[in-house]
């Protein structure tokens, strides 16, 4: 089974200019999905979807599949659907 990760969002009303990169407990949100997906044994494939407005997660991302194979990160510039093959 693959999962999907929505982080393209900016979070002005969390205080951050990034969603995914806002911190809780020392450790950005989206690695909270991340460890958790990947902890999984039912999940064979990570996609993040992100927009070019989160440079930062986008930077912090390709750090992140260094060390993990299995996630993968889609940049979408177009405002609608993303589809995954």
């Amino acid at each position: 089974m693959d999962a999907v990760i929505m982080a393209g969002g900016i979070g002005k009303r969390l205080g951050n200019d990034e969603k995914p990169l806002t911190f809780l407990c020392g450790k950005p949100l989206i690695q909270y999905s991340l460890e958790a997906l990947l902890g999984s044994g039912n999940i064979g494939r990570i996609f993040v979807a992100t927009s070019p407005r989160v440079k930062r997660t986008n930077e912090w991302l390709y750090d992140f599949m260094k060390c993990h194979d299995n996630v993968k990160n889609y940049t979408h510039t177009w405002r609608g659907f993303l589809f995954m093959t």
